[in-house]
């Protein structure tokens, strides 16, 4: 298992694939190239992590997120958006679901290309 954080807090996993842990109902980034993910257990607690690149600017990309998390039953609970006229900056989106909270942040361009990181936190039911 890639979850141990008693002997390994963070375990690398496989560029290019949603690890195995990536909540069912918490919708993913398809406009995205994977770069890497980790997996971490603490507390009870399963965290996911995975990075991708997209040619979308931070605040398309974090605008179509937003929607996603709404139509898959996610209350929003906190939205911010630090970018320029042409979509460029910083925009994050954080939505919650029973025990699961997930958070999407883009920072990039469309020019220079766009980094969204993905995180999920299920707490223990």
């Amino acid at each position: 298992t890639r979850t141990d954080s008693s002997a390994h807090p963070s375990v690398p996993g496989i560029d290019g694939e949603l690890p195995a842990e990536w909540p069912a109902d918490v919708p993913t980034f398809d406009d995205g190239t994977i770069t890497g993910n980790q997996v971490f257990e603490s507390n009870g607690e399963t965290i996911v992590s995975v990075s991708y690149t997209t040619e979308l600017d931070s605040k398309t990309a974090i605008d179509a997120m937003k929607a996603e998390l709404e139509a898959a039953g996610f209350t929003i609970v906190t939205s911010s958006d630090m970018t320029d006229g042409a979509g460029a900056g910083l925009s994050t989106v954080i939505g919650e679901k029973g025990n699961v909270t997930a958070t999407f942040s883009a920072s990039g361009s469309a020019d220079d290309g766009t980094v969204l990181q993905a995180s999920t936190v299920t707490k223990p039911a």
